[in-house]
């Protein structure tokens, strides 16, 4: 059965890791085969679950929090670079002053 009236946003769910396996408990048995699953846990439970062979090494870890920050704040960087290299330059610099070449 899956619930109608009940709803994870209303309660005391505050992520989506917490809804998702709200909504899994709230179904029981009428999903056949559902798994929650986080990187954090390894291969094992989803290649178990798969039935398939673990690969060789950890998972890997692509869109981590630092790469995020990285990619966002490096490509910020290049299109602020790139505007102030195309920019308009006055005679004057910053304020009047003489700019020197």
């Amino acid at each position: 059965m899956i619930p109608s009236k009940i709803s994870p946003f209303s309660g005391t769910c505050t992520s989506h890791r917490e809804r998702r396996i709200w909504w899994a408990r709230a179904c029981g048995g009428s999903i056949p085969r559902l798994l929650v699953w986080e990187p954090a846990q390894g291969w094992e439970p989803l290649c178990e679950f798969l039935g398939v062979p673990e690969p060789d090494g950890p998972v890997p870890r692509v869109n981590d929090t630092a790469a995020f920050h990285e990619g966002m704040v490096g490509r910020a960087l290049a299109v602020l670079n790139e505007w102030w290299d195309q920019r308009e330059r006055s005679a004057n610099g910053l304020h009047g002053a003489p700019v020197a070449r």
